[in-house]
Formats: C-alpha cells, structure tokens, sequence
C-alpha cells in the first residue's frame, strides 16, 4: 500500500501510528530524521514499540561513534537513558530475536 504525505513529519507520525515496531534501514536524511524523532518519542513517552536500527553493513556506525564521542561524553544526555530506546541488529536472525523479546 502506498500512502502519499504532505512532509516527512506526517510520514513519521502516521508510522508511529499504525507501526507494530520500526526497523530502520540505511537512508538518507529523512531516514536519519526519522530515526532520531523515534528515539526522542520513545525518550519522552510518546512512542513505545521497538525502534530497531538494522546495521549489517556497518552503515550506522559513524552516528553511534557520534553519541559515543560526542553526545554522552559531552553530557548532553546519558547513555542509559539514550541507550535502552532503541536495539541493533546486525542480521536478520538478530531482528527476529528483538522481536520475540517484545511478544
């Protein structure tokens, strides 16, 4: 099903909306966005499924280093409070076994 919105703020919301869980995939800005609104909801409790961010090919290790160097070690947010929002998978069978952990 296609669903077409205005921006990419609508998009975010209606996927926060009817989503079981995310599971976010290497992108571009909009997926970078995404990923980082889905992270804050969780964060505020707006959002409470599985955000899980698929890294197989290492395509998310720049922004982890980034939170690890940067965001956490200037204290900007704690790890802890960061850290539990949001799960890696590198493979398929490592998404399924997240999954099963929210069933």
């Amino acid at each position: 099903e296609e669903i077409l919105t205005k921006c990419v703020n609508d998009r975010t919301n209606l996927l926060v909306e009817h989503a079981d869980c995310i599971i976010v995939l290497p992108g571009g800005l909009a997926t970078l966005y995404e990923l980082f609104s889905f992270i804050e909801m969780k964060r505020c409790h707006d959002f409470d499924k599985p955000i899980i961010i698929y890294n197989e090919t290492g395509y998310f290790d720049s922004i982890f280093e980034f939170l690890d160097n940067k965001i956490f070690t200037e204290k900007f947010t704690g790890k802890a409070a960061l850290r539990n929002k949001f799960s890696i998978a590198m493979n398929p069978t490592e998404v399924l076994e997240i999954l099963k952990r929210y069933n």
